[in-house]
């Protein structure tokens, strides 16, 4: 009984893992990301970009700009961009803000479409 309790655990546990895999390659996120890479992000949410080398999170809109925090173990900086303009490299990647993705409708939270590149 306690070899078959065994075999299910590694089973479920195997098959979540190997889910897991599929659905960070299918949805091009973690090391599974290509250079570009798009995404979107909703107001006060975080996504990994550039194959893991950095966070970036959308934490306020005003005057037509997206607020932008990137984040990686050596820095965390802001910036502000208008749709259509790339930031500077932060953190290895630069993020060009593609432009607003919803929050038109009453309770639906500002989405920000952000493409993120890099090297290597």
């Amino acid at each position: 009984m306690k070899i078959r309790l065994l075999v299910v655990t590694l089973a479920f546990g195997l098959g979540g893992l190997i889910a897991l895999v599929a659905l960070q390659w299918k949805l091009d996120l973690g090391r599974f990301a290509e250079s570009p890479q798009r995404l979107t992000v909703a107001l006060g949410t975080r996504g990994i970009v550039g194959a893991g080398r950095a966070v970036v999170g959308f934490v306020a809109e005003g005057d037509g700009k997206a607020v932008l925090e990137l984040k990686c173990a050596a820095e965390k900086t802001t910036v502000e961009l208008l749709p259509g303009a790339t930031a500077e490299e932060i953190c290895g990647v630069r993020v060009r803000l593609i432009g607003f993705a919803g929050g038109f409708e009453a309770g639906e939270p500002a989405r920000v479409a952000l493409e993120v590149s890099w090297e290597g």
